[in-house]
C-alpha cells in the first residue's frame, strides 16, 4: 500500500515502562503496552514507514535498549521539543502528559481505543474528529488486538486538517 509523502515517519509516543498499574484507564500498564508498541512498530516497518520511538525520558534505563532494533530512531528528549520530527503520531494509551499538547499540534494523531474504556461521551466526540481512533480489545490470551489494515488504511489517507473543537471546548 503506497502512503503519501507526507507519512514518512510516525512518532510512536512511547508509554512510561513501570511498574505502576492504573485502574483508571483501560490497557494502562506497561505489559499491555509493550507488546503493542512492539507489534505496531514491526507492523508499519514491514509496510515501509519509518518510525520515531519517543522513549519517556524517565525510562530510559527501563526500556533502553527494547526499541533500538526495531525503530529507525529512538528519541529521549522532551517531546515538545522533538514532537516535529515526524509526520503523524501514535498513542497506545493517552494518559501520558504529552496528549494534551499533541493535541494542540497539527499533526495527525492516531489512538488506540481500547474497548471497556470509561469516556466521557461529549469529549469523547469531540476527540473523534480530532484524532484516528482505532478500536481495540483484549483478546483471550489478554493481548491488545486492533484491525491492522484499518491502522494502515488511515496511514494510506490524505491527513486531515486537524479538527481543535476538542482542544477548544475540553481543554479551554
Amino acid at each position: 500500500m503506497p502512503f503519501p509523502e507526507r507519512f514518512g515517519k510516525i512518532m510512536m509516543v512511547g508509554y512510561p515502562m513501570n511498574v505502576t498499574r492504573y485502574p483508571y484507564s483501560t490497557g494502562d500498564f506497561f505489559l499491555f503496552q509493550l507488546d503493542l508498541e512492539i507489534r505496531v512498530i514491526k507492523l508499519l516497518k514491514r509496510h515501509g514507514l519509518k518510525v520515531v520511538y519517543k522513549m519517556h525520558p524517565e525510562r530510559q534505563r527501563e526500556a533502553g535498549g527494547v526499541f533500538e532494533d526495531l525503530a529507525d530512531e529512538v528519541l529521549t528528549e522532551p517531546f515538545e521539543k522533538v514532537y516535529g520530527y515526524a509526520d503523524a503520531l501514535f498513542f497506545g494509551c493517552i494518559t501520558s502528559t504529552t496528549f494534551g499538547f499533541a493535541l494542540c499540534t497539527q499533526l495527525p494523531i492516531l489512538v488506540i481505543d481500547i474497548q471497556g474504556t470509561n469516556w466521557n461521551r461529549e469529549a469523547y466526540e469531540l476527540l473523534k474528529r480530532r484524532c484516528v481512533m482505532i478500536p481495540a480489545l483484549f483478546d483471550e490470551s489478554n493481548r491488545i488486538q486492533f484491525d491492522e489494515d484499518l491502522l494502515l488504511g488511515e496511514l494510506g489517507q490524505r491527513p486531515r486538517v486537524p479538527d481543535f473543537a476538542y482542544v477548544e471546548e475540553v481543554m479551554k
